[in-house]
């Protein structure tokens, strides 16, 4: 990424070390396989257990071609190392093979993009030490520097995508891809990125226009644009089911609802259901006041003494566990009928 040797040699530990993790945390499935480990120290000729996990899934990366350096890193992360050839070595290479189940979660594990703690890096390139940063936002710290986002190539782009990526790396996606959908997820909910299928797809995106579904190894899954999140997970305003709260604030009430608990929010829906809610803005003013007081001695809310009658209804489906959710997830891709939320861009600002 530089001829810089400092930050070349720093680079290529960056990735040794990351693939050393990706190996362990692999190596707790397989060691979590009952009598799985006694069969590797067996046939492996191993003096004991310690770290036998560890070195089934070296040796079978091995017979890949990924050894431990950096050229590996690059190699196990790029569609050059698809999941059928690394199938065939993990689950029908001979004795003792992987469950297809346990395979699947183990290659998940080795070619996710954005998980994982940052190895000590140099200051001066001033990536955070904080445990929630991943190598993928060190990674993109780095690649900023030293090249314009428009000359890194698709493998390191899709390597640094997800919620937390730079705006100018999903804008540089979002161009590749014509703004068409390519995103491929393997958890939707967890934010988990099938990089390779996500490549393939972005090569198809070039091209010519991508389906909103497509099938990958038997199952059916949803392709996403560039800057759409699945995963995330957005407040609707109680009064007005159809707008979501940004920071709270609901611009068709004008106020905002931050402060307020979800109980009370809910129970304030409750009210809207019913019929009885305020529409003009003094009213929705005092509600949202009256919903901010703290409880009575009793546990029962200011806000039920303006309205007793839904406080019943409420209190019904508190046992009946059926109260109103106020969240909401983005579960519909672009082409099957959402528009964004906010009306303002595919992405969250």
């Amino acid at each position: 990424m530089s001829n810089d040797p400092a930050i070349s040699n720093h680079t290529a530990e960056f990735k040794a070390q990351e693939l050393d993790r990706k190996v362990a945390k692999a190596a707790k499935v397989v060691g979590s396989i009952p009598g799985f480990v006694n069969e590797v120290v067996e046939r492996s000729n191993l003096a004991n257990d310690i770290g036998a996990a560890n070195h089934y899934v070296w040796d079978r990366l091995n017979t890949l071609g990924i050894y431990h350096d950096s050229d590996s890193y690059d190699i196990l992360m790029s569609s050059d190392c698809p999941e059928g050839d690394a199938r065939h070595v993990f689950c029908e290479n001979g004795t003792p093979n992987l469950p297809i189940a346990r395979f699947k979660r183990v290659w998940s594990i080795l070619k996710e993009c954005d998980k994982g703690q940052v190895p000590d890096a140099p200051d001066h390139w001033q990536v955070p030490d904080a445990p929630d940063h991943s190598w993928a936002d060190a990674l993109s710290k780095i690649a900023k520097t030293m090249r314009p986002v428009g000359q890194i190539t698709d493998d390191e782009l899709m390597a640094m995508y997800g919620e937390k990526a730079p705006d100018d790396v999903v804008d540089e996606l979002h161009k590749r891809s014509n703004g068409r959908p390519f995103v491929v997820y393997k958890s939707e909910i967890d934010g988990l990125v099938d990089c390779e299928a996500s490549l393939r797809m972005l090569r198809e995106a070039r091209r010519r226009a991508t389906p909103t579904f497509y099938k990958f190894a038997d199952t059916l899954k949803v392709l996403w644009c560039a800057g759409e999140f699945p995963g995330e997970v957005y407040e609707e305003c109680p009064l007005h089911p159809d707008v979501l709260l940004v920071d709270g604030f609901c611009d068709q009430c004008g106020h905002t609802w931050e402060g307020v608990t979800e109980m009370n929010r809910q129970f304030v829906r409750v009210v809207r259901d019913n019929g009885r809610a305020p529409d003009d803005g003094p009213s929705i003013r005092q509600m949202i006041d009256s919903s901010m007081l703290k409880s009575s001695e009793l546990g029962t809310p200011p806000i039920v003494q303006d309205y007793p009658k839904d406080w019943v209804d409420f209190q019904r489906m508190v046992e009946e566990n059926r109260l109103p959710s106020l969240k909401r997830r983005m579960s519909i891709p672009t082409g099957v009928g959402r528009q964004d939320p906010f009306k303002s861009g595919n992405r969250r600002s």
